[in-house]
């Protein structure tokens, strides 16, 4: 599985409280993007706090993970997050989310574009039950995690550089969707199976 990002501080700041992680295993792979509520060093304290937990909890299950991060969270203001667990034997990932982060499945066969949504609330203040949502995937396809920094809707076949490393996909995406009013982070996996 290949995997690129892309990230912005809101007005060029030293702090960005939109954070990626990841964490590949074998067939397995773990996801993660975080956006710290509002900008500047306390939206990336939230963010990195996240983070922090996830990373060291990644065997967990969904469930746990948001429980655990929503407590860890607590003294600060909190954040979206979004999860992706990948399972590359089966071609299967679930999303999971809370807050305005946001998913974007681009289908490799048929070109079109899923974006799977996330519950309301704030890990580090609360949520609703979480809504977890299993896709199967064509080796081959894109996944897109990214923030409010840029508009819920987007089309992914406006880009140019699709077929390229999602290093440079996430580059173009950053380039031509990013809105300027926030921190803007994006996360691109180019999903592949694994026997």
């Amino acid at each position: 599985m290949q995997l690129g990002f892309a990230s912005q501080a809101f007005k060029q700041s030293e702090f960005c409280g939109d954070q990626i992680g990841y964490w590949v295993e074998d067939s397995m792979a773990l996801l993660c993007i975080v956006d710290g509520l509002g900008h500047g060093p306390e939206a990336e304290r939230a963010a990195r706090t996240i983070l922090d937990f996830v990373s060291e909890n990644i065997d967990a299950s969904p469930q746990s993970l948001f429980k655990g991060a929503d407590e860890a969270a607590r003294s600060t203001r909190g954040a979206a997050v979004g999860l992706v667990h990948v399972d590359r034997k089966e071609e299967s990932f679930t999303y999971v989310g809370v807050g305005n982060t946001r998913a974007l499945f681009f289908d490799r066969r048929s070109r079109a574009a899923k974006l799977l949504y996330s519950t309301n609330g704030i890990v580090g203040a609360g949520y609703k039950t979480l809504r977890p949502e299993q896709i199967f995937f064509d080796s081959g396809s894109l996944l897109f995690l990214y923030t409010d920094g840029f508009p819920a809707q987007i089309d992914p076949g406006q880009l140019s550089h699709l077929q390229r490393h999602p290093g440079i996909v996430a580059d173009e995406f950053l380039d031509r969707f990013t809105l300027g009013t926030d921190d803007a982070a994006v996360l691109v996996a180019r999903l592949e199976s694994r026997a």
